[in-house]
């Protein structure tokens, strides 16, 4: 079903055809000098795999991410990618028992602009993993021993829908298993001059 509604959304930023991402250029040379933050939220699912849950299933948990974006021409970027703290949590089969798990990622990527704004992203990152819980039933969460994920690959499709406005699909993929975010980002510049104005 994961899978089902990432395409669905790759198909719907495909056939949205909205305002384009604009670039600032400090010169009329082609190279540009142009720097973003965005701020993204979403749902995160995971799939960990491990010795004491036969047959995994995806579980959902939000997230917020950041992200500093370098554009080195309208095409091609420089991003680095931030989660303060990813929750990762699985679940069996009979969605009785859980897993979940607390860290931080970090990560480096560079994207390139296909058409229309649509952009694609691949790059690598490193996961500092602080807790890891289990509960059974409706029992309350209780604390187990972990090993480090480690490092990760990962990769996005992100489409602007308005100058300080985004969608984005990715797939992070572990030696733990795998996990798919959708989310929607917001340039950081937007929020600020928005709470400017209220104020």
């Amino acid at each position: 079903m994961e899978k089902v509604n990432s395409l669905v959304i790759i198909f719907l930023l495909l056939s949205t055809r909205l305002s384009a991402q604009e670039y600032k250029n400090t010169d009329n040379k082609s190279t540009t000098t142009y720097t973003e933050f965005n701020i993204e939220v979403g749902i995160d699912q995971s799939l960990l795999k491990n010795d004491t849950i036969i047959n995994q299933r995806f579980a959902t948990s939000p997230y917020i991410l950041f992200q500093y974006e370098n554009y080195y021409t309208d095409r091609l970027r420089l991003n680095l990618m931030l989660v303060p703290v990813a929750i990762h949590t699985t679940k069996d089969e009979t969605q009785l028992f859980k897993e979940r798990c607390f860290q931080p990622e970090f990560g480096i990527s560079g994207s390139y602009m296909i058409f229309n704004n649509l952009w694609f992203t691949a790059g690598a990152g490193y996961a500092y993993r602080l807790s890891k819980q289990y509960r059974r039933g409706a029992n309350t969460w209780t604390e187990t021993e972990f090993k480090q994920p480690g490092a990760f690959v990962y990769g996005s499709i992100d489409y602007w829908i308005r100058p300080s406005l985004g969608l984005k699909v990715t797939s992070v993929f572990n030696k733990e298993g795998y996990t798919f975010r959708m989310g929607v980002f917001v340039n950081f510049e937007s929020i600020k001059r928005k709470m400017t104005i209220s104020n």
